[in-house]
């Protein structure tokens, strides 16, 4: 039995996945392969080409014997076969919500394992593949995700000191009609990249607390088809009473801030997330809903990122019922109540519900 060869080993930014490009010696062929590092027996597997030009057995043949199938010539086309097996020629690139994977060859991608395959037991798109087979389908030129990781890679390599600059301080600006002077500011990368801050001031007896950078990655989630859809962009904030747990409440937010690409998932308008930041001040705000729009909170104009509009979402605190009416009735309805309350930001407010 002749030894593997493993072309790339790369995790994404928080090491909640791994992707390994790897080819089979015994069986010509090269194989990505994506799974948790905590429970890497949830493995993922994507044929990305043929190592050499014989021909094959059937795909299924292959699995019974228990080997990485190499496609048969029925199955692939022209560009399925690459020898080459030097690694440098080789990338695995994540997309920048960490959930999506593209196999670069050279200075082209040759296959893709979309963020949303796994849950659906779909391999991913190759393209040397030719026919809709069990661990690929073809990559064609029409494939929305190949632009997305082409303009996704233009990011990364344009980006340089300035181009955080550029977002931080265009940030910071559309916070300044709601951050009073002195602003309070704490880093919240742990100096890795991309940058994160917290911003947090009061002003008038009111605090507000946001995220600075978080919109640099769109979150995971479903990808939208199209340019119209909502932003996968966001920044995070809190504008309420000020109180002795500010600095609480901001570290709680900074958690929230990697909370999408750490378990995969997305905030939204409408949902509701639990919360301990507000217990030793207001011990009856036991969550936070989170509104976009709403006639008793101000509109934030992010800066643009990478030619997209992020959006602000406040994390406005609410008690235990009405989370619970927002459950059962709809957010909506709650904004509406809360619209209706004289003082909707207060903590010291009445429940409406």
């Amino acid at each position: 039995m002749k030894d593997s060869v493993i072309l790339r080993e790369q995790p994404n930014l928080f090491e909640t996945k791994v992707a390994i490009l790897e080819a089979d010696a015994d069986n010509d062929s090269i194989y990505l392969y994506v799974f948790p590092p905590e429970t890497p027996q949830q493995i993922n597997a994507l044929w990305v080409a043929n190592a050499s030009d014989r021909d094959a057995a059937q795909v299924e043949e292959q699995m019974r014997a228990a080997l990485p199938p190499r496609l048969p010539h029925a199955q692939i086309n022209a560009t399925a076969v690459i020898a080459d097996l030097e690694p440098d020629n080789w990338d695995v690139r994540w997309s920048l919500d960490q959930q999506s994977v593209a196999v670069w060859h050279l200075d082209q991608i040759v296959a893709i394992m979309p963020s949303w395959g796994p849950a659906n037991h779909f391999p991913g798109f190759a393209r040397g593949c030719a026919a809709e087979t069990p661990v690929a389908w073809p990559l064609t030129d029409e494939n929305i995700l190949l632009p997305r990781f082409a303009a996704e890679d233009g990011f990364l390599r344009d980006w340089d000191e300035s181009s955080w600059k550029t977002i931080q301080q265009g940030t910071l600006d559309s916070y300044k009609s709601l951050h009073a002077d002195p602003m309070r500011y704490f880093a919240a990368d742990q100096g890795k990249w991309p940058p994160l801050a917290l911003t947090l001031s009061s002003k008038e007896g009111r605090s507000f607390m946001a995220t600075a950078g978080m919109a640099i990655l769109p979150m995971p989630g479903a990808e939208a088809a199209d340019a119209d859809e909502r932003s996968r962009r966001i920044e995070l904030g809190v504008l309420c009473d000020a109180t002795d747990a500010d600095e609480k409440v901001c570290g709680q937010i900074s958690s929230w801030a990697r909370y999408p690409w750490r378990y995969g998932t997305h905030f939204d308008h409408g949902h509701t997330i639990s919360t301990e930041a507000f217990a030793s001040v207001a011990p009856r705000f036991t969550h936070v809903a989170i509104i976009e729009k709403a006639s008793f909170l101000p509109t934030i104009e992010l800066p643009q990122i990478a030619g997209e509009q992020p959006r602000f979402l406040f994390l406005v605190p609410i008690t235990a019922a009405e989370q619970k009416m927002a459950e059962n009735r709809g957010t909506q309805r709650l904004i509406e109540l809360l619209e209706a309350s004289p003082a909707p930001l207060s903590l010291q407010r009445d429940a409406v519900a």
